[in-house]
């Protein structure tokens, strides 16, 4: 009886192994895979968006109605925490900062009123002091200790690392050691 349904016991072999092994089964979970893949791909995306949107920490000061710390978000402007303040009082010198520059965080925004005295590429200059993360080659080469080629270091260095938080922050620059930045002290404004 065997030797009559051979073939019956053969195609039933073949049955089972190829449900045990489904070539279709395969590539829907090959498909699975990749929905987890294209799954994982959309969290990254989105966890760099939220990065993105880092929550920053401003300081307004100066001629603004309401001065204070505000919590910001990093892909916002200095126009916004100007609006954030109350706005501009009447003694404000509305050119003395850049509204279109992006905050970031433990940023110092000074408005100073119109009567602050102007530096040579419209920077702020208060009590004699420059500021040095907005001065230019020229108004550096006034501070005591800086050539040219320091001048040229340290805008190079705030291009590079970001805008100076300290003025002892000026010993990364090449070429200014403690002693510079001793005599810089008094002279110069961080922010």
């Amino acid at each position: 009886m065997f030797k009559q349904y051979w073939y019956v016991f053969v195609i039933g072999i073949v049955l089972v192994l190829w449900i045990i092994v489904d070539p279709a089964q395969e590539q829907q979970t090959s498909s699975d895979d990749m929905f987890v893949v294209e799954d994982t791909d959309t969290e990254e995306v989105s966890s760099e968006e939220d990065t993105g949107s880092t929550e920053v920490m401003v300081d307004i000061k100066g001629e603004v109605k309401q001065p204070g710390v505000f919590e910001m978000n990093a892909e916002q402007r200095v126009k916004d925490v100007v609006d954030l303040a109350g706005g501009f009082t009447e003694e404000a010198d509305q050119t003395s900062i850049n509204l279109a520059e992006r905050v970031y965080d433990e940023m110092v925004i000074i408005v100073y009123s119109s009567e602050a005295e102007q530096g040579t590429n419209g920077s702020i200059r208060q009590a004699d002091k420059i500021r040095i993360n907005q001065a230019s080659i020229e108004e550096l080469k006034e501070l005591p200790g800086v050539g040219e080629v320091k001048a040229n270091a340290i805008i190079e260095y705030r291009e590079s690392n970001g805008p100076f938080k300290d003025a002892s922050e000026l010993t990364k620059v090449t070429g200014i050691g403690d002693k510079t930045v001793e005599q810089l002290k008094e002279q110069v404004q961080v922010p």
